[in-house]
């Protein structure tokens, strides 16, 4: 039988556990103010954009053969977009009018591989609202079949190719959107179907601009209660990739005074189902990848690759659905900025990981079985709001997230950003305070957190728990566990080595069991 290590510290004897009386600093602002920016620069030098992409392999870059069935959909029709309705796979001749025909309700559109233009947007008002839809490339790789569009660079608010609000079971599958590398072509999709809206195997190529230039993120899937939906609809994003060719990394306004970069994908305020992202490849995203903190809605994030994101990875709440909670599985998220693509001469600012963040003041949040690493920062160390943190739960502006849960998780910080800030409440929560931190192994190399300790809870977070964590800080002269202006708080079967105090409690109350200071937390095998 093998005991894993995190079952051998429940077996551990209480070490020494030391209490000091030292306060955090003060909590920095990350409003979401935005303004324009005065002029863009390119790197120079830079290779142009190719169709092989770069920076490390997408979650699944080939799809070996589309298959267009099995998804749920009953088509009535499936037709050929170049032998059935005349347009031109070479892209010299837009393709508009015979795609704008075609759409409707029960259709299947497949494009075999080749170049498609698109020169008109799609209706905005009303928007569409199709039912039993399918635009589906027949390639090998989503690479093989790719939208290009040569006037939407010159619009100064982006330019939607599908703009769908309402309708149910809609598929998008395996093709590639060409943003080109002019540094201001900006293309969404809006696919905020009431059910069963489906993207899979799509591709953001070329650089992605400025959020000013965009249509507010380059993917939007709100199960949205102004298009007729309910909290049982569904929407998917699976094997979806973006920025692997470059993005603009301006940081956060707020501390910028300047735009962002685009955001990936975000939620408004009348999400009220889910979102279920499976197994994406989110690379160098200059804003948030993925937001969602202002609805009563959910998002379910399984698998998938998250390289460079800044100014945020993941901005969630736990949600406020009557049965669901948020919840982020099985992800690997990294910060490496050896490995940053082209920017345009901009720069990464904040390196944040996950922001746990509600307008809305929702808890239940659940961040499971994540293996993060902060190898690199180097190139955000200096820019103005650097270093947002690892895992984060903000109280800033209209901020008011509750309590969330992290637990089964691997996180390796070789770098200065802080592991753990959980900052106080503010008024409105609902649902539990406290944060439930456990099963995690952390291992710190740096020698400086700025919260002066790991994991830094500030007041309010009553409730909050640690156990069954090992943290392996050694190198800098910092804390393990602050608690500031709590109660009811256990910390607990965990080993904590770091050069400060393992535990230090301010103003707090609660409980310490069981706590070892030892150097190692290896597996112990029982034979």
């Amino acid at each position: 039988m093998r005991l894993s290590r995190r079952k051998a510290l429940g077996t551990l004897t209480a070490g020494i556990v030391s209490l000091s009386g030292c306060n955090s600093a003060d909590d920095t602002d990350d409003g979401d103010g935005s303004s324009s920016i005065d002029e863009r620069d390119g790197d120079g030098g830079e290779d142009p954009v190719d169709d092989d992409g770069g920076g490390a392999p997408a979650a699944d870059d080939e799809v070996a053969g589309f298959d267009a069935e099995g998804y749920g959909i009953e088509f009535d029709r499936v037709v050929n977009a170049v032998d059935d309705l005349g347009m031109d796979p070479t892209g010299e001749e837009p393709i508009d009018d015979a795609l704008d025909d075609a759409i409707e309700t029960g259709t299947r559109i497949e494009f075999p591989p080749g170049d498609y233009t698109v020169t008109e947007e799609p209706p905005t008002k009303p928007a569409r609202s199709t039912s039993r839809l399918g635009l589906v490339g027949l390639g090998e790789s989503q690479r093989d079949v790719q939208f290009h569009f040569p006037t939407a660079g010159e619009r100064e608010d982006g330019f939607w190719f599908v703009n769908q609000a309402g309708g149910e079971d809609v598929l998008l599958a395996n093709f590639s959107i060409q943003l080109s590398d002019d540094l201001e072509t900006s293309v969404s999709i809006r696919l905020d179907t009431n059910d069963n809206g489906i993207a899979e195997d799509l591709e953001w190529l070329g650089f992605i601009p400025a959020q000013i230039q965009s249509k507010g993120s380059l993917l939007r899937m709100n199960v949205s209660s102004r298009n007729g939906a309910t909290t049982d609809g569904v929407n998917v994003v699976r094997r979806v990739t973006m920025g692997r060719q470059g993005s603009y990394m301006g940081g956060h306004a707020a501390d910028t005074g300047t735009t962002p970069g685009s955001t990936f994908m975000r939620h408004t305020p009348n999400h009220v189902g889910e979102l279920r992202l499976e197994d994406v490849h989110f690379e160098q995203c200059g804003h948030n990848a993925v937001r969602s903190m202002n609805n009563p809605g959910v998002v379910t994030v399984k698998g998938g690759y998250f390289l460079n994101c800044d100014v945020s990875t993941l901005r969630f709440q736990g949600g406020g659905h009557p049965t669901k909670t948020s919840l982020i599985e099985g992800v690997h998220i990294e910060q490496d900025h050896s490995k940053l693509n082209r920017t345009a001469g901009t720069e990464p600012h904040e390196a944040m990981g996950i922001l746990v963040d509600s307008y809305e003041g929702h808890s239940g949040l659940v961040i499971r079985d994540c293996d993060i690493e902060y190898k690199d920062v180097s190139v955000a160390t200096e820019n103005a709001g650097a270093l947002w943190g690892i895992i984060r739960c903000t109280n800033t502006g209209a901020s008011n997230p509750g309590g969330f849960t992290v637990e089964n998780c691997r996180i390796r910080n070789d770098t200065r950003a802080q592991t753990f800030w959980i900052q106080s409440t503010n008024d409105g929560v609902e649902g539990p305070p406290g944060v439930k931190l456990k099963d995690l192994d952390v291992t710190i190399t740096a020698d400086r957190q700025a919260r002066g300790s790991v994991c830094a809870i500030m007041d309010g977070r009553d409730g909050s728990s640690v156990s069954n964590c090992c943290i392996q800080a050694p190198n800098g002269n910092f804390h393990g566990i602050t608690v500031n202006g709590c109660s009811d708080v256990v910390v607990e079967d965990s080993n904590i080595n770091v050069n400060g105090f393992a535990i230090s409690m301010i103003d707090s109350d609660g409980d310490t069991r069981n706590i070892s200071v030892n150097e190692s937390c290896d597996d112990t095998t029982v034979e």
